[in-house]
């Protein structure tokens, strides 16, 4: 057998390989996008359960997109009898220490902050990774819950009033932008929505 029969025998048992191995990903991945999606929109809407007040619809089915600096924000409005008692928008930053951080943020119809929750990050164990406990609402500097920052929310090292997480001051920075992105989400929402009903 000559070298360049070889060579292409080498290269169709290849190419054959990464065919298979691509068709098999895809159908895996089409096998399994359905129920992580469905898992997803389970766990979103026990969090809206947790934090919000006692609602009469579906806050998945009646959410509404958001577009902030190019990204794609989603708010659930929380409804009872026609009313507004609360709604929640999924934000993002992009500036954690290991990436992207999505917070779900709960708020009042007023704008306070109601409640939130760390949907993912890819931050250090031990540091930024224990945002969620950081930011609750316990009665010290960092405490979210309850603040009324209107999108204007700092860490203190930036001359704010929230305390960041020792030793994760990017991570906080990142959180608390993808608060403040929610706030103005939120605000932006409900006045359009008086707007609707003036």
């Amino acid at each position: 057998m000559s070298r360049p029969d070889s060579v292409w025998r080498m290269i169709a048992v290849l190419g054959s390989a990464a065919l298979i191995s691509g068709v098999l990903l895809g159908y895996f991945h089409d096998l399994t996008a359905t129920p992580i999606a469905q898992a997803s929109a389970r766990r979103l809407s026990e969090s809206l359960r947790e934090m919000m007040p006692s609602f009469s619809n579906d806050p998945l089915t009646d959410a509404v997109g958001a577009c902030v600096d190019g990204d794609s924000l989603r708010i659930y409005p929380c409804m009872d009898d026609g009313s507004l008692v609360g709604a929640a928008v999924e934000s993002v930053s992009h500036n954690g220490f290991g990436g992207d951080i999505r917070v779900l943020v709960c708020f009042t119809p007023d704008g306070a902050v109601a409640g939130f929750r760390v949907i993912e990050h890819s931050e250090t164990p031990g540091l930024g990774a224990k945002m969620e406990d950081w930011f609750s609402g316990e009665p010290r500097r960092s405490a979210i819950v309850g603040s009324r920052g209107g999108g204007n929310l700092k860490v203190s090292a930036d001359g704010g009033s929230v305390d960041a997480i020792t030793g994760a001051t990017i991570t906080s920075r990142a959180f608390v932008e993808a608060v403040n992105r929610a706030c103005s989400v939120f605000n932006r929402y409900r006045n359009e929505q008086a707007e609707d009903y003036s």
